[in-house]
């Protein structure tokens, strides 16, 4: 049986090289620190993240602030999204 391959060398990745601000790369390097992420995971973490679903990423962004409510106001809170929502519908 073939050693098995971990996952580096299962997932192929492309170079791209590209020019930043040293302002950016400031920024990038602070957030890179606060994530533990490298440079380049931080890039491809921010990158991929444009991706996603924007319900997702406001989703994410509200979660911490939502651990701060007991259920009931988490039950007000659901609500009240739901009523904005119909309405907007």
């Amino acid at each position: 049986m073939p050693p098995k391959q971990d996952d580096r060398q299962q997932t192929k990745r492309l170079r791209h090289n590209f020019n930043m601000t040293p302002q950016l790369k400031e920024r990038l390097t602070a957030s890179r620190r606060q994530s533990g992420n490298t440079m380049n995971g931080e890039i491809h973490a921010r990158l991929d993240a444009t991706y996603e679903d924007s319900a997702l990423r406001i989703a994410a962004v509200i979660w911490p602030m939502l651990q701060k409510l007991d259920q009931d106001e988490r039950e007000k809170f659901a609500d009240l999204v739901i009523a904005m929502a119909r309405s907007r519908a």
